[in-house]
Protein backbone atom coordinates (compact mmCIF):
# COMPACT_ATOMS: atom_id res chain seq x y z
CA UNK A 1 0.00 0.00 0.00
CA UNK A 2 2.68 2.53 0.26
CA UNK A 3 4.24 1.73 -2.96
CA UNK A 4 0.53 2.39 -3.93
CA UNK A 5 0.18 5.62 -2.06
CA UNK A 6 4.30 6.76 -3.64
CA UNK A 7 3.09 6.04 -6.90
CA UNK A 8 0.06 8.22 -7.04
CA UNK A 9 1.51 10.88 -5.66
CA UNK A 10 4.61 10.91 -7.93
CA UNK A 11 2.02 11.30 -11.08
CA UNK A 12 -0.12 13.22 -10.01
CA UNK A 13 -0.93 16.39 -12.20
CA UNK A 14 -1.43 18.86 -9.95
CA UNK A 15 -5.19 20.98 -10.56
CA UNK A 16 -5.07 24.35 -10.34
CA UNK A 17 -6.32 26.26 -7.67
CA UNK A 18 -8.22 27.83 -10.48
CA UNK A 19 -9.57 24.15 -11.18
CA UNK A 20 -13.81 24.10 -10.88
CA UNK A 21 -16.03 21.40 -11.54
CA UNK A 22 -20.36 21.55 -12.44
CA UNK A 23 -22.88 19.82 -13.65
CA UNK A 24 -23.56 18.88 -17.38
CA UNK A 25 -26.34 20.63 -19.12
CA UNK A 26 -29.17 18.05 -17.93
CA UNK A 27 -27.64 17.04 -14.95
CA UNK A 28 -28.78 18.27 -11.28
CA UNK A 29 -27.52 17.27 -7.70
CA UNK A 30 -28.79 16.50 -4.40
CA UNK A 31 -28.86 18.56 -1.49
CA UNK A 32 -25.76 19.37 -0.20
CA UNK A 33 -23.51 16.82 -2.55
CA UNK A 34 -22.41 19.62 -5.31
CA UNK A 35 -19.57 19.17 -7.57
CA UNK A 36 -17.08 21.12 -6.41
CA UNK A 37 -16.93 17.98 -3.82
CA UNK A 38 -14.47 16.28 -6.16
CA UNK A 39 -11.95 18.49 -6.02
CA UNK A 40 -11.21 18.46 -2.10
CA UNK A 41 -9.06 15.77 -0.06
CA UNK A 42 -12.66 14.37 1.98
CA UNK A 43 -13.54 11.05 0.70
CA UNK A 44 -16.34 11.51 2.87
CA UNK A 45 -17.84 14.31 0.95
CA UNK A 46 -19.19 13.63 -2.53
CA UNK A 47 -21.05 14.82 -6.09
CA UNK A 48 -24.19 12.90 -6.30
CA UNK A 49 -26.40 13.72 -9.36
CA UNK A 50 -30.68 13.00 -8.22
CA UNK A 51 -30.93 10.41 -10.73
CA UNK A 52 -28.51 7.35 -10.96
CA UNK A 53 -27.28 8.91 -14.05
CA UNK A 54 -25.51 12.04 -15.03
CA UNK A 55 -22.66 14.17 -16.25
CA UNK A 56 -19.67 16.09 -14.67
CA UNK A 57 -17.70 18.39 -16.29
CA UNK A 58 -14.37 19.36 -14.84
CA UNK A 59 -12.81 22.38 -15.86
CA UNK A 60 -9.12 22.80 -15.60
CA UNK A 61 -8.92 25.97 -16.99
CA UNK A 62 -5.62 25.36 -19.08
CA UNK A 63 -4.52 22.61 -21.04
CA UNK A 64 -3.02 20.11 -19.08
CA UNK A 65 -1.30 16.31 -20.14
CA UNK A 66 -2.35 12.70 -18.05
CA UNK A 67 -3.15 9.25 -19.00
CA UNK A 68 -4.70 8.26 -16.21
CA UNK A 69 -8.08 9.35 -14.48
CA UNK A 70 -8.52 8.92 -10.72
CA UNK A 71 -12.34 8.17 -10.10
CA UNK A 72 -13.15 7.20 -6.51
CA UNK A 73 -16.76 7.07 -4.58
CA UNK A 74 -18.01 7.77 -1.43
CA UNK A 75 -17.81 3.96 0.04
CA UNK A 76 -19.47 5.24 3.53
CA UNK A 77 -22.54 5.31 1.45
CA UNK A 78 -21.45 1.88 -0.51
CA UNK A 79 -20.73 0.81 -4.01
CA UNK A 80 -22.93 1.87 -6.84
CA UNK A 81 -21.60 2.99 -10.35
CA UNK A 82 -21.95 -0.08 -12.57
CA UNK A 83 -21.05 1.95 -15.83
CA UNK A 84 -19.27 5.36 -16.65
CA UNK A 85 -16.87 6.93 -19.50
CA UNK A 86 -14.61 9.86 -19.65
CA UNK A 87 -15.16 12.61 -22.26
CA UNK A 88 -12.28 14.66 -23.49
CA UNK A 89 -13.09 18.39 -24.78
CA UNK A 90 -11.27 18.90 -28.04
CA UNK A 91 -11.66 22.18 -28.61
CA UNK A 92 -15.45 21.82 -30.35
CA UNK A 93 -16.83 18.85 -29.33
CA UNK A 94 -16.83 15.65 -26.51
CA UNK A 95 -14.82 12.68 -28.05
CA UNK A 96 -14.74 9.71 -25.43
CA UNK A 97 -11.31 8.57 -24.26
CA UNK A 98 -12.07 5.58 -21.86
CA UNK A 99 -14.99 4.02 -19.87
CA UNK A 100 -15.25 1.53 -17.39
CA UNK A 101 -17.68 -0.65 -15.51
CA UNK A 102 -17.04 -0.25 -11.77
CA UNK A 103 -15.33 2.56 -9.89
CA UNK A 104 -15.32 1.41 -6.10
CA UNK A 105 -12.69 2.70 -3.52
CA UNK A 106 -10.44 4.01 -6.34
CA UNK A 107 -10.57 3.35 -9.51
CA UNK A 108 -7.31 4.05 -12.00
CA UNK A 109 -8.44 4.50 -15.65
CA UNK A 110 -5.61 4.17 -17.54
CA UNK A 111 -6.49 5.48 -21.40
CA UNK A 112 -4.59 3.93 -24.56
CA UNK A 113 -2.91 7.19 -25.39
CA UNK A 114 -2.05 10.64 -23.57
CA UNK A 115 -4.35 13.03 -23.88
CA UNK A 116 -4.33 16.86 -23.62
CA UNK A 117 -7.71 19.26 -22.84
CA UNK A 118 -8.74 22.13 -20.84
CA UNK A 119 -11.76 20.40 -19.68
CA UNK A 120 -12.89 16.61 -18.85
CA UNK A 121 -16.54 15.49 -18.99
CA UNK A 122 -17.43 12.35 -16.52
CA UNK A 123 -20.86 10.51 -17.75
CA UNK A 124 -22.17 8.18 -14.94
CA UNK A 125 -24.53 5.32 -17.84
CA UNK A 126 -25.26 3.37 -15.17
CA UNK A 127 -26.01 2.81 -11.00
CA UNK A 128 -27.12 0.27 -9.06
CA UNK A 129 -30.74 1.53 -7.73
CA UNK A 130 -29.57 4.61 -6.05
CA UNK A 131 -28.00 7.09 -7.00
CA UNK A 132 -24.00 7.24 -7.40
CA UNK A 133 -21.39 9.39 -5.13
CA UNK A 134 -18.48 10.68 -6.41
CA UNK A 135 -15.68 11.84 -4.13
CA UNK A 136 -12.76 11.97 -6.29
CA UNK A 137 -12.33 13.30 -9.90
CA UNK A 138 -8.59 14.26 -11.07
CA UNK A 139 -6.35 13.34 -13.68
CA UNK A 140 -2.47 11.95 -13.53
CA UNK A 141 0.41 11.34 -15.74
CA UNK A 142 2.28 8.00 -14.93
CA UNK A 143 5.29 8.66 -17.44
CA UNK A 144 4.50 5.74 -19.44
CA UNK A 145 4.21 8.24 -22.83
CA UNK A 146 3.65 5.10 -25.25
CA UNK A 147 1.66 5.96 -28.19
CA UNK A 148 -0.32 3.23 -28.90
CA UNK A 149 -0.46 3.80 -33.00
CA UNK A 150 -3.43 1.20 -33.55
CA UNK A 151 -6.18 3.23 -31.43
CA UNK A 152 -9.28 4.18 -33.47
CA UNK A 153 -8.01 3.31 -36.58
CA UNK A 154 -10.07 1.76 -39.39
CA UNK A 155 -10.23 -1.73 -38.47
CA UNK A 156 -12.08 -4.84 -40.23
CA UNK A 157 -12.72 -8.32 -39.64
CA UNK A 158 -13.40 -11.28 -41.92
CA UNK A 159 -17.19 -11.66 -40.12
CA UNK A 160 -18.91 -9.92 -37.71
CA UNK A 161 -21.34 -11.82 -35.18
CA UNK A 162 -23.54 -9.11 -33.76
CA UNK A 163 -23.89 -5.33 -33.21
CA UNK A 164 -21.20 -4.32 -30.64
CA UNK A 165 -19.22 -7.14 -31.87
CA UNK A 166 -17.44 -5.31 -34.63
CA UNK A 167 -13.66 -5.09 -34.92
CA UNK A 168 -13.32 -1.37 -34.18
CA UNK A 169 -14.29 -2.61 -30.74
CA UNK A 170 -10.44 -3.56 -30.83
CA UNK A 171 -8.87 -0.22 -30.92
CA UNK A 172 -10.87 1.71 -28.83
CA UNK A 173 -8.79 1.86 -26.11
CA UNK A 174 -10.68 -0.17 -23.79
CA UNK A 175 -8.71 -3.59 -22.91
CA UNK A 176 -11.57 -5.23 -20.98
CA UNK A 177 -11.54 -8.54 -21.53
CA UNK A 178 -15.53 -9.61 -20.54
CA UNK A 179 -17.90 -9.48 -23.50
CA UNK A 180 -20.72 -7.60 -20.98
CA UNK A 181 -18.27 -4.49 -21.15
CA UNK A 182 -19.25 -4.31 -25.25
CA UNK A 183 -15.72 -3.95 -26.01
CA UNK A 184 -14.76 -6.99 -27.53
CA UNK A 185 -14.40 -8.28 -31.17
CA UNK A 186 -16.33 -11.41 -32.17
CA UNK A 187 -16.38 -13.33 -35.70
CA UNK A 188 -19.65 -15.35 -37.14
CA UNK A 189 -20.13 -18.69 -35.22
CA UNK A 190 -23.04 -19.53 -36.98
CA UNK A 191 -21.61 -20.30 -39.59
CA UNK A 192 -17.56 -20.59 -38.74
CA UNK A 193 -15.00 -18.58 -41.21
CA UNK A 194 -12.57 -20.11 -42.32
CA UNK A 195 -9.25 -18.79 -40.99
CA UNK A 196 -11.24 -15.53 -39.00
CA UNK A 197 -9.38 -13.16 -39.02
CA UNK A 198 -9.06 -9.34 -37.83
CA UNK A 199 -6.82 -6.65 -39.56
CA UNK A 200 -6.06 -2.46 -38.68
CA UNK A 201 -4.60 -0.06 -41.21
CA UNK A 202 -2.81 2.41 -38.78
CA UNK A 203 -2.62 5.14 -42.37
CA UNK A 204 0.85 4.68 -42.94
CA UNK A 205 3.87 2.86 -42.42
CA UNK A 206 4.62 3.68 -38.76
CA UNK A 207 7.95 1.90 -36.77
CA UNK A 208 6.41 -0.67 -34.36
CA UNK A 209 8.62 -1.89 -31.45
CA UNK A 210 5.88 -4.61 -30.46
CA UNK A 211 2.26 -5.65 -30.71
CA UNK A 212 -0.21 -6.23 -27.45
CA UNK A 213 -2.98 -8.35 -27.76
CA UNK A 214 -5.74 -8.77 -24.72
CA UNK A 215 -7.74 -11.71 -24.65
CA UNK A 216 -11.75 -12.47 -24.05
CA UNK A 217 -11.55 -13.21 -20.19
CA UNK A 218 -14.95 -14.14 -19.40
CA UNK A 219 -15.06 -17.13 -21.36
CA UNK A 220 -13.19 -19.40 -24.42
CA UNK A 221 -9.84 -17.99 -23.88
CA UNK A 222 -8.77 -20.90 -25.35
CA UNK A 223 -10.04 -20.06 -28.76
CA UNK A 224 -7.07 -17.42 -29.49
CA UNK A 225 -4.57 -19.93 -30.14
CA UNK A 226 -3.21 -21.74 -33.33
CA UNK A 227 -2.90 -18.09 -34.79
CA UNK A 228 -0.37 -16.01 -36.37
CA UNK A 229 0.06 -11.79 -35.98
CA UNK A 230 1.18 -10.48 -39.19
CA UNK A 231 2.47 -6.91 -40.05
CA UNK A 232 3.45 -5.61 -43.70
CA UNK A 233 4.29 -2.42 -45.15
CA UNK A 234 1.79 -3.45 -47.65
CA UNK A 235 -1.83 -4.65 -47.72
CA UNK A 236 -1.81 -8.15 -47.57
CA UNK A 237 -3.02 -9.91 -50.89
CA UNK A 238 -4.57 -13.65 -49.20
CA UNK A 239 -6.68 -14.47 -46.48
CA UNK A 240 -4.75 -17.77 -46.38
CA UNK A 241 -2.80 -17.78 -43.44
CA UNK A 242 0.56 -20.18 -45.11
CA UNK A 243 0.27 -17.62 -48.39
CA UNK A 244 0.13 -14.32 -45.99
CA UNK A 245 2.98 -15.80 -44.13
CA UNK A 246 5.23 -16.48 -47.78
CA UNK A 247 3.68 -12.87 -48.70
CA UNK A 248 7.19 -10.97 -49.69
CA UNK A 249 7.55 -8.41 -47.18
CA UNK A 250 5.35 -9.62 -44.43
CA UNK A 251 6.60 -10.66 -40.72
CA UNK A 252 4.89 -13.11 -39.17
CA UNK A 253 4.92 -14.45 -35.33
CA UNK A 254 2.52 -17.71 -34.97
CA UNK A 255 1.23 -18.73 -31.56
CA UNK A 256 0.64 -22.48 -31.42
CA UNK A 257 -0.65 -22.22 -27.28
CA UNK A 258 -3.49 -20.30 -26.11
CA UNK A 259 -2.44 -16.97 -25.13
CA UNK A 260 -3.89 -16.54 -21.39
CA UNK A 261 -5.03 -12.90 -20.74
CA UNK A 262 -2.51 -10.93 -22.71
CA UNK A 263 0.46 -11.38 -24.73
CA UNK A 264 3.09 -9.18 -26.00
CA UNK A 265 5.10 -9.40 -29.69
CA UNK A 266 8.42 -7.94 -30.05
CA UNK A 267 8.50 -6.85 -33.81
CA UNK A 268 11.40 -4.15 -34.48
CA UNK A 269 10.28 -3.13 -38.02
CA UNK A 270 7.90 -1.04 -40.00
CA UNK A 271 4.93 -2.05 -41.12
CA UNK A 272 0.83 -0.04 -41.82
CA UNK A 273 -1.56 -2.91 -41.18
CA UNK A 274 -1.68 -5.57 -38.40
CA UNK A 275 -3.81 -8.96 -38.69
CA UNK A 276 -4.43 -11.23 -35.89
CA UNK A 277 -5.83 -14.95 -37.96
CA UNK A 278 -6.93 -17.90 -36.50
CA UNK A 279 -5.49 -21.50 -38.21
CA UNK A 280 -8.50 -23.61 -38.73
CA UNK A 281 -12.33 -23.04 -39.04
CA UNK A 282 -13.39 -24.52 -35.34
CA UNK A 283 -13.99 -21.59 -33.33
CA UNK A 284 -14.46 -17.29 -34.00
CA UNK A 285 -12.05 -14.78 -33.04
CA UNK A 286 -12.66 -12.67 -30.30
CA UNK A 287 -10.07 -9.73 -29.15
CA UNK A 288 -10.29 -7.62 -26.57
CA UNK A 289 -7.93 -4.96 -27.40
CA UNK A 290 -4.71 -4.74 -30.44
CA UNK A 291 -2.15 -2.19 -29.23
CA UNK A 292 0.64 -1.33 -31.34
CA UNK A 293 3.92 0.68 -29.83
CA UNK A 294 6.73 2.23 -31.70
Amino acid sequence: MKEFGDWIRSVQVKTSTKASAQNDKGTSHTRGNHPRNVLDTDDATAWQPTATTGNLVLNLHRAKTFNVVNLQENIQVGQRVSGFAVDAWDGTSWKEVGNGTTIGYRRLLKLPNPVTTTKLRLRITASRALPPAISTFSVHQDGDQRINLAFDKPATQSSTLQAGTEASKAVDGNTSGSFSSGSVTHTSDKPLDANPWWQVDMGKPQSVGTIELSNRTDCCSDRLRDFYVFASDTPFTSTDPEATKNQPGVWSSYQPDAVGQRLTLPVGRDARYIRVQLVGSDRPLSLAEVQVFG
